[in-house]
């Protein structure tokens, strides 16, 4: 019944607290719409003895004139009335139309002195600062007041899970504590027994340490001091609490200062004993799921606590500092606590699910090192260029401000390379395993491109993985055929099958599975036979290898030699590890298919198959242009490509491409390079950014010697429009219907030779019966036995002698002219052409 009645009692106030919120949130949302449309002042007054009140901030801005007061200058008279602070709430706070002129009197050094304020309209840059600071502040209400009530209903029955319900209540009280820059008086409307309600929560804020520190002792596994003497660990946690309020109750209303001070000291206290406690269980525990729940708590709570314990010294009246700062830079601050603070109930969710743990705690510390390594940058740069615009030229008598806003704008454009440098020379310092698991992986890549076979490819992976990683052993399970079975590379039977739990659960995931998270999380049901191969194995981390949204296999790594858990880097890495693993074993796959090892003829064959199922057999319809494509190749495996994809929102884009070589190599870059384009379109980014990830991918995944030429455009049949971004290709022909020829260059260097080439790209306006012929170098360099080139004039003149005839028509008389041409030789590149005209 007590039970029961528990749980009553934390959904009950669970919904109190959200109604109240909620209520102050619409009151603050109605205070901004009107503020937005008023009149302020930024200037701000505190009160003194005997209703008197004194400037506490001055903004000069807000005065007409020279008679400017300083910051502690009593008020004397505001609009010929006494100055109190309710007269300077009902004159300057509350709504009216900006410029409204206010005459005041105010006491300087024993002096009266006389001034005129003028309030003006809000800022749209401090407008929509406030306004985010409550898009924030309700984010933050709604993570946590969620997260209590998903845990909660989720597990009533555990002890750390009611701790977390109440922690998550309480600290959410903290959302109505927060400074604003305008009255109540400026609200539509105001919140019934707002005095009591505020009483309240101020009330149970502190409490949210309590419950902190009890949910630190209860999770992830309850600590030896509630298991041994209960009472004193309820007691550290709520005695301080209690005590403190009951004197601050007694003591009446304002209580002393001492009060704030010393309950402000037991909530450092508390959330500063929480996280040692957290410490200590992570280093004690042998699980490594429990030292990653604790891993991911400490990560995601430690810095928002630590800036919680600066935030709330302002509201608990213990420093006036932050009080006095200025405006703009203060609500700044107030909406990067919020940030920060919302890493809270991310790392608490995740926690006590139990799944996918280290990625999220990556994600927090990626996160934090990027704002470190951010704030780190922008201060040397405000610092050069202060140094600059301040120091060097103001002392050598140069006025203009030109020097300074251009070094400003060099070193903003240095800006990205050296937060970039920056965070891998910080890796490669402080952890450099991680920077040789990256370094593996390139290596690796690069040795694969020379690999003959899938066996081969195997070996070299485990090898590689087992000597950075130290793991004990790596299980790499394939599929041999389409039966549903899978395989050890060396043709053990691995009793997992589709069509099981496990199975379809890794078929979609889309990131490494670590097992005891699998397990824990109840998300995975494994099979009597397939948990017994998983255990007797010690397969700690599993990573599916798919491709074209099939599953290939699986790898399985073992745990490390030393018994250390993975950390977020190194599953990230081999994440991204099996999609290429994946992709090259596809590759590799479709290349032995029958492949006699003895035979470089053959083996050249089939990888032409390969290259021609990454063509297009059949073109996709292509509203309002008539299309048609063809390849010429000289060898079995070339590297031109082409690609006519028709996007979901009817548009179709055209694409014609020329890696660099010949051969198997050439093809699988080719291949690499239609499954990026086709993953990358039709999913919102602009045509330049595609080009962009496209060229980093190739980048990354090419010698230093290869590079792509690539040429893309994007037809709009409703406006008859084409936008393109030509890479460094053959400038495509637009044969207009005035017998002009204008050439499409737009873009930007060619692919895979340098990472984050910024590309641009360009939209032209077509006219139906207009041709469009997109080409490879193969057909303006082919080449007679007089060692002359075809070249791009001969091309213009045929294709303004092929206008009248049907584009497949048009094109084989191009392909044929350029055959023609070289004569009994045989071409000594390939051949691609594709030719559309416009409906």
């Amino acid at each position: 019944m007590a039970d029961r009645f528990l749980k009553t009692a934390i959904i009950v106030f669970g919904v109190l607290v959200l109604a109240i919120l909620l209520l102050f949130f619409l009151r603050d949302a109605s205070m901004i719409v009107n503020w937005r449309s008023s009149g302020f002042v930024l200037s701000s007054v505190r009160e003194l003895e005997e209703e008197r009140i004194a400037f506490h901030g001055v903004d000069p801005a807000d005065f007409a004139g020279s008679a400017v007061p300083q910051v502690g200058d009593t008020l004397v008279t505001l609009a010929d009335s006494a100055a109190v602070h309710q007269r300077w709430i009902e004159v300057l706070e509350s709504p009216h139309t900006p410029g409204r002129r206010v005459e005041i009197a105010y006491r300087h050094e024993g002096q009266e002195f006389s001034a005129v304020m003028v309030t003006r309209p809000v800022a749209t840059a401090l407008f929509l600062t406030v306004a985010s600071q409550l898009c924030l502040r309700l984010l933050i209400l709604l993570a946590f007041v969620g997260l209590g009530f998903w845990a909660f209903f989720k597990r009533p029955e555990s002890p750390a899970v009611r701790a977390l319900t109440l922690y998550c209540f309480t600290i959410s009280g903290l959302v109505v504590q927060t400074y604003m820059p305008m009255y109540p008086v400026m609200a539509s409307f105001q919140v019934p027994l707002e005095v009591a309600l505020r009483g309240i929560l101020g009330f149970l804020v502190p409490f949210f340490a309590s419950f902190w520190l009890l949910l630190i002792l209860l999770f992830p596994r309850k600590s030896r001091l509630m298991e041994q003497r209960p009472a004193l660990g309820y007691a550290a946690c709520f005695a301080p609490q209690v005590l403190l309020l009951t004197v601050a109750l007694i003591l009446n209303n304002p209580p002393a200062p001492w009060v704030g001070v010393v309950l402000y000291l037991a909530v450092v206290v508390q959330v500063t004993a929480g996280m040692i406690i957290l410490r200590r269980a992570y280093l004690r525990t042998d699980s490594n799921l429990e030292k990653r729940q604790a891993r991911l708590v400490f990560w995601g709570s430690g810095a928002s606590l630590v800036l919680l314990g600066l935030y709330i010294l302002d509201p608990m009246g213990i420093v006036r500092h932050v009080s006095r700062m200025p405006l703009l830079e203060r609500l700044l601050f107030t909406n990067v606590f919020f940030l920060f603070l919302l890493a809270s109930p991310a790392s608490f969710a995740y926690a006590f699910g139990r799944y996918r743990l280290l990625e999220i705690q990556g994600h927090i510390k990626r996160g934090t090192r990027y704002l470190a390594v951010m704030a780190f940058l922008v201060a040397v740069l405000f610092g050069l260029v202060y140094l600059l615009g301040v120091v060097v030229l103001e002392n050598a008598g140069v006025t203009s401000r030109t020097p300074t806003l251009l070094v400003a704008l060099i070193l903003a454009l240095g800006f990205a390379p050296a937060q970039r440098n920056l965070r891998l020379q910080l890796e490669k310092r402080f952890f450099p395993e991680r920077a040789r698991l990256r370094r593996m992986t390139t290596e690796f890549f690069q040795t694969a491109a020379t690999l003959p076979d899938t066996e081969s490819l195997c070996a070299e992976l485990k090898d590689r993985l087992q000597e950075n990683l130290r793991l004990e052993s790596i299980y790499l399970a394939l599929r041999p055929g389409n039966n549903g079975h899978f395989a050890l590379t060396d043709g053990e039977p691995v009793p997992l099958r589709d069509g099981g739990d496990f199975m379809d659960f890794l078929g979609r995931a889309s990131h490494p599975l670590l097992v005891d998270e699998a397990v824990a999380s109840d998300r995975v049901r494994f099979a009597p036979e397939e948990w017994s191969w998983i255990e007797t194995r010690g397969v700690a981390v599993i990573l599916p290898l798919r491709t074209r949204a099939r599953l290939q296999g699986f790898l399985a790594l073992s745990h490390k030699r030393d018994q250390e858990d993975f950390h977020p880097e190194e599953l990230q890495i081999l994440d991204s590890l099996a999609d290429q693993v994946a992709l090259s074993m596809e590759n590799l796959r479709l290349l032995q298919e029958n492949l006699d090892k003895r035979r470089m003829e053959e083996e050249l064959a089939i990888a032409r198959r390969v290259q021609m199922r990454f063509l297009p057999l059949e073109l996709p319809q292509t509203p309002g242009l008539e299309v048609c494509a063809r390849s010429t190749f000289s060898l079995e495996v070339a590297g031109d490509y082409y690609d006519v994809i028709r996007l979901p929102n009817g548009d179709t884009a055209l694409a014609v491409g020329d890696v660099s070589g010949k051969g198997a190599g050439a093809a699988l870059i080719m291949a690499n390079l239609q499954a990026s384009l086709r993953a990358l379109c039709g999913v919102g980014l602009s045509l330049q950014e595609m080009v962009g990830r496209i060229n980093n991918i190739m980048y990354a995944n090419t010698e230093a010697e290869q590079f792509i030429t690539f040429f893309v455009g994007v037809y709009h049949a409703a406006d008859r429009t084409l936008t393109y971004v030509n890479a460094g290709h053959n400038a495509p022909l637009l044969l207009h219907r005035d017998g002009r020829v204008e050439t499409l260059e737009t873009g930007g260097l060619l692919m895979g030779a340098f990472p984050d080439i910024v590309y641009q790209q360009e939209t032209v306006h077509l006219v139906a019966g207009e041709l469009l012929l997109i080409y490879t170098d193969g057909v303006s360099e082919a080449m007679n036995a007089a060692g002359d080139e075809f070249g791009e004039d001969r091309i213009r003149q045929v294709l303004r002698e092929s206008d009248g005839l049907p584009v497949h028509a048009a094109m084989v008389r191009l392909t044929n002219q350029a055959l023609a041409f070289t004569g009994a030789q045989t071409p000594s590149d390939d051949l691609t052409l594709m030719l559309a005209r416009v409906e």
